[in-house]
């Protein structure tokens, strides 16, 4: 299992780093992607992260899941800063083998791509006008190939429901013991 996880100058801190290392802790594959050609990132509230790569740099194709964490660089997710991952993204909206994950705004952006077609999500709410779907006021919501959640609180919750989802609800149990959750 691989997850690409997209971040920008501005990406939400918690929803970043929280399911980033719960889902390297379950022994899944977590690339961290600057979605700017620049690899440092300054996060939402001034947490200095370095990605491993850039999305200009990747084959998206060799990656099961793609995360999109919340916060104001949802920003750069647009044609001239993301087009490649727009275009794989809307291709692959429907192919269940490929998730598609998201925390807080950034599950608008699937919305705004015209992604959520018979799929029901949450998010932050107040952002979830582009949903073509029924917004489920929920913490975490899953529905077919896509895992979506509503904001910084729920990043531990939605970390493991996408575990639990793609290694089963004993890895899930298990890094929830493991980090006392």
């Amino acid at each position: 299992m691989k997850i690409a996880v997209l971040v920008a100058p501005g990406s939400e801190d918690i929803e970043t780093v929280v399911p980033t290392d719960l889902w390297r802790r379950a022994g899944i594959s977590v690339t961290l992607i600057s979605i700017l050609p620049n690899k440092e990132i300054n996060l939402s509230n001034s947490i200095r992260i370095i990605t491993s790569t850039t999305l200009a740099d990747e084959n998206l194709s060799d990656y099961d899941a793609f995360f999109l964490p919340g916060g104001s660089g949802i920003k750069y997710l647009d044609d001239e800063h993301a087009a490649k991952f727009i275009e794989f993204a809307k291709a692959n909206a429907k192919n269940e083998k490929i998730k598609f994950l998201a925390i807080c705004a950034a599950a608008s952006k699937f919305g705004e791509w015209n992604m959520l077609t018979d799929i029901s999500a949450t998010g932050y709410p107040g952002t979830t006008s582009t949903y073509q779907s029924t917004y489920v006021d929920k913490p975490v919501v899953v529905c077919k190939n896509f895992i979506t959640s509503q904001g910084p609180g729920t990043s531990f919750q939605f970390a493991l429901a996408v575990i639990s989802e793609c290694l089963g609800k004993e890895k899930a149990e298990e890094i929830k013991k493991q980090t006392i959750y």
